[in-house]
């Protein structure tokens, strides 16, 4: 039991390893997908205030094709919504965590409960053990009781008996004793 307790434990630091890698690798990816964005659009802003239009390969907003104003407020606007989901990211990722946390204390919670009903288990084994020699040492005392009961009242009877015989035998003397005396007395 506390060699699965402790491959659960290694198992729960593993997840968790793995859990803050991938939540650190989306947030660097995040980032510098933002970073990236964000250094795109400056460049167009700055490239539409010089009016220079958005180059080829520069990554996908909204141009207007309008004035410098125009494209300034879009890229703002691209920028803002860049930082909104970066931010519904990192919620994201914040819930996970305490997800992962809160799932993790549950399996100690689990194991901890399992490991004590090992041992209440093992307490019932011994109790019940303890009282099969109870009830062995309780058993062998009663039939030691009447045995000792059946002797007592054999002792009973002949101790009856013996008086019995005694109280016969001092019957007979005293009338033997009599009979002797009346029989002194006569000659």
């Amino acid at each position: 039991l506390r060699s699965e307790v402790e491959m659960l434990r290694s198992q729960i630091e593993r997840l968790k390893e793995e859990q803050s890698q991938q939540a650190a690798s989306a947030a660097a990816t995040l980032s510098a997908q933002n970073a990236a964005s964000v250094a795109a659009a400056r460049e167009a802003a700055a490239a539409t205030v010089n009016g220079n239009s958005p180059s080829a390969g520069s990554t996908p907003r909204v141009w207007s094709g309008g004035g410098a104003k125009g494209s300034q407020e879009s890229l703002e606007a691209q920028l803002r919504e860049k930082d909104g989901e970066m931010a519904e990211y990192r919620r994201q990722v914040q819930a996970l965590e305490k997800t992962r946390d809160s799932l993790a204390e549950e399996l100690l919670a689990s194991v901890s409960a399992g490991e004590k009903a090992g041992k209440v288990e093992l307490e019932a084994s011994n109790l019940r053990r303890e009282l099969a020699m109870i009830q062995s040492k309780f058993y062998s005392a009663l039939e030691l009781m009447g045995e000792r009961d059946e002797q007592v009242d054999e002792l009973k009877a002949d101790l009856e008996e013996a008086r019995t015989s005694y109280r016969e035998q001092v019957d007979r003397l005293t009338t033997e004793l009599a009979t002797a005396k009346s029989m002194a007395a006569a000659s």
